[in-house]
């Protein structure tokens, strides 16, 4: 088979069923989304106890 045919195949394949391309696709970016999340959340609350932990030693007796 030639690129153009496979390329005609799949893009014949994906008009025939719309609703589970658009599933797939939504799919897809919540899962994305996700991990971007979880990760952005994971770093800063690692941030966020670091700074706490390293402000302890900041403490001066007078």
């Amino acid at each position: 088979m030639k690129f153009f045919d496979l390329l005609r195949l799949v893009l014949g394949n994906l008009s025939r069923r719309k609703a589970r391309v658009a599933l797939t696709a939504i799919g897809v970016v919540i899962g994305t989304a996700a991990v971007v999340i979880l990760v952005s959340l994971g770093i800063g609350l690692q941030k966020s106890a670091t700074d706490q932990l390293y402000g302890i030693g900041d403490l001066t007796f007078n």
